[in-house]
């Protein structure tokens, strides 16, 4: 296996096996990204020898929002601006894989941040409950939401939180999800 070499196996099919990982640039501006975050994607995307490029972590849900300048897929308001960045990255490097990493940070962030009470991502109830996953009943449509930005895929993290009598579990493992 070479570096350089194509990638596929199942829906995924990159022209090299070279990936750029998630990368918080902290550029959003409540969830939407600007100038600031299309310039650095682009920059990645402009690396001919990378297949596959991910996206910063993104909030799905207001609860889960981890930090201030953080993009997000919360509202559908956001598509045409994660639409545009999806775009331009393509103008630059049409055959790379350009893929949005979906996160909710449950209790690892403040209510300064998200303005409401903070909640977990799992079925196990953290330090203010829980939140159910990407396209849950709780929060309709945050997949599609990716989905209509023209992201192919995307990679969920789900955090769970342990109740106070248990220790805390740590990351679970990521649910990697290429769109049909």
């Amino acid at each position: 296996m070479k570096l350089w070499e194509s990638y596929d196996r199942g829906l995924i099919h990159a022209s090299t096996r070279m990936v750029v990982p998630p990368m918080a640039t902290q550029s959003g501006s409540d969830g939407f990204p600007g100038p600031r975050t299309v310039r650095h994607y682009v920059e990645l995307a402009r690396n001919e020898r990378v297949g596959l490029l991910f996206t910063e972590h993104s909030y799905i849900a207001r609860q889960g929002k981890a930090d201030p300048w953080q993009l997000g897929f919360e509202t559908d308001e956001v598509i045409p601006f994660q639409q545009r960045l999806t775009e331009a990255v393509h103008d630059v490097h049409p055959g790379i894989l350009f893929f949005a990493q979906i996160s909710h940070a449950g209790v690892n962030t403040s209510e300064a941040v998200t303005g409401e009470e903070l909640v977990s991502a799992s079925e196990i109830a953290g330090q203010g409950g829980h939140q159910p996953g990407p396209d849950h009943p709780g929060n309709p449509g945050a997949g599609g939401k990716v989905r209509r930005s023209g992201t192919p895929g995307e990679e969920v993290r789900l955090r769970r939180c342990g109740n106070p009598q248990r220790p805390r579990v740590p990351l679970k493992p990521v649910l990697f999800a290429p769109h049909q």
